[in-house]
């Protein structure tokens, strides 16, 4: 029986790795914490493909306006042709793959576009990317829901369950060590975290490389393969 309903709540990544996207299948909804502080060298704004010569990031340069900008807030700088490059860098790396020229329309559209924020860039990819393996989820951002002056962490969790009627959270591994589940829990919110096993697939080079962008994985096994996966998972509400 399900036990309720349940979301996800991550910050918006670049093209992100598989566990993300396990996240999304998972949950009833799922929540862009787009709200938080930008972090440099992060994976806000870039990610991994596997070439030929092994691992290779995709960043998607930003603007410096300060430490305390919101990752909403934060601004795509166009002052270079990284576009084309990536373009350029992910056809060259699957080349041979059948699967990944709908990826690749994605992001020349997504490029064309031009937005201004990062969040307006990955945001809509996630979601494309998502309905591109037939993940049948809904999506929102932490950005519109108000926010209380004084709330921590786990404080903006809760405000963002209750907008959300949400009983659970499902979270990334991560959140065991700051997230505070006996105070969600007394406020009838219950936590599961990630427990992910990295699937392997064959990959370029005699040695597999895991945490590679969704890319890498859809290029190599194709979207049916990688739905097929995320059918074998379990989901929310489902029997142990």
């Amino acid at each position: 029986m399900r036990r309720g309903r349940c979301i996800g709540i991550l910050q918006p990544v670049y093209l992100p790795w598989i566990g993300y996207f396990e996240q999304i299948d998972y949950v009833d909804h799922f929540v862009f914490q787009d709200d938080v502080q930008y972090t440099k060298n992060d994976w806000r704004n870039r990610n991994r493909i596997c070439t030929k010569s092994g691992p290779t990031w995709l960043i998607v340069p930003v603007k410096r306006d300060g430490l305390s900008t919101r990752l909403h807030e934060t601004r795509i700088d166009y002052g270079r042709n990284w576009a084309r490059k990536q373009i350029l860098t992910v056809r060259q790396a699957y080349s041979s793959s059948p699967y990944i020229d709908p990826v690749i329309a994605m992001l020349e559209s997504a490029f064309d576009a031009r937005p201004d924020r990062l969040t307006d860039l990955t945001i809509p990819l996630i979601e494309q990317l998502a309905g591109h393996l037939s993940i049948a989820g809904t999506f929102s951002r932490a950005s519109d829901i108000p926010r209380a002056p004084d709330a921590d962490l786990t404080g903006r969790l809760l405000e963002i369950a209750k907008a959300h009627a949400a009983t659970d959270l499902y979270l990334g591994a991560k959140g065991i060590a700051y997230v505070d589940t006996q105070f969600l829990g007394q406020n009838g919110v219950a936590v599961t975290f990630q427990n992910f096993i990295h699937p392997t697939y064959k990959q370029h080079g005699a040695d597999f490389q895991s945490h590679m962008s969704m890319l890498d994985y859809i290029a190599n096994v194709g979207p049916a393969g990688v739905r097929q996966w995320l059918d074998t998972l379990p989901k929310f509400g489902s029997a142990p």
